[in-house]
């Protein structure tokens, strides 16, 4: 599969850009901050999960942000955290949430997943969390992997939404219903999942659930490597 570069025209990186580079969704996110849910817990126990061979001071990049509340937990789980995201205003909600919080070793920057001007293998881990479930073309979801690979020299956790049984019915038929296009949640399968980690230079190392069978959310284990491995 051929790479082309990536132009603010393309409408799946135009539009996920557009929807949440706003205050509007910034202050959505400010909403979430003290988010304490099961959910929550559930989530950040599965990134601590995923990256536990890391040690205390690896240096970890957390991107997108968003409003800052993995980036907040890996600071206090003792990592040198870089909380990054491509919108302005979910950068500034992200800082000042931590400084209210004291937290005042994050550094936060701007950048974009598909070109985010790091230096090669800057990162021990990267977490790619609630970003590429946004996009329906998988040419998109492999250069934002490929950019990642570029820039860690360990794993990269991404959230994505795994098609399960249920998938036909949450997903396909309740779209095809509405007679509408998804904007996000778009599952894909493990299958794709694998392939497209592959056209990546990576592969599947582990795939921890949110809900097993219940939910298609999950946290999906990268390292590099051509072949993929069983879940």
């Amino acid at each position: 599969m051929s790479h082309q570069p990536l132009s603010p025209s393309d409408p799946d990186y135009h539009d996920t850009r557009t929807r949440f580079d706003s205050a509007d969704a910034a202050a959505r996110y400010a909403e979430r901050k003290h988010e304490r849910g099961w959910r929550n817990r559930r989530e950040l126990e599965l990134i601590t999960r995923a990256i536990a061979d890391l040690p205390r001071g690896a240096h970890v990049l957390d991107l997108p942000c968003g409003n800052g509340r993995v980036a907040r937990y890996l600071d206090d789980a003792g990592f040198r955290v870089e909380a990054a995201d491509a919108s302005q205003h979910m950068t500034d909600l992200a800082r000042t949430i931590a400084l209210a919080n004291g937290q005042r070793q994050i550094a936060f920057s701007i950048r974009d997943v598909f070109d985010t001007a790091y230096a090669p293998a800057t990162f021990d881990a990267v977490i790619c969390n609630r970003l590429l479930h946004h996009y329906r073309s998988a040419e998109l979801r492999i250069q934002a992997l490929q950019e990642l690979r570029r820039i860690t020299r360990g794993p990269i956790i991404a959230f994505y939404f795994l098609r399960t049984p249920l998938s036909w019915l949450t997903f396909d038929l309740r779209n095809r219903l509405s007679h509408r296009t998804p904007a996000d949640r778009i599952p894909v399968s493990r299958r794709q999942l694998d392939e497209e980690a592959a056209e990546a230079g990576l592969r599947v190392r582990r795939i921890l659930h949110v809900r097993a069978a219940l939910s298609p959310q999950s946290y999906v284990i990268l390292e590099p490597g051509k072949d993929t491995l069983p879940a």
